[in-house]
């Protein structure tokens, strides 16, 4: 998930600053894709944390 991340950032990078490189629609809605992923995990994991309290 962290070189997801990481790609992620630097792709919204290029995306806001970039002036040789857009980023394609698909690309985009992968990287949305795997932000919503990540989201949920990490919501997953502080449900448990959050019961084993």
């Amino acid at each position: 998930m962290g070189r997801a991340i990481n790609y992620a950032y630097d792709t919204r990078l290029v995306g806001d600053y970039g002036v040789s490189r857009s980023v394609a629609q698909e690309e985009a809605e992968d990287l949305l894709n795997t932000a919503q992923d990540f989201v949920g995990k990490v919501k997953d994991y502080l449900d448990k944390w959050a019961e084993q309290k």
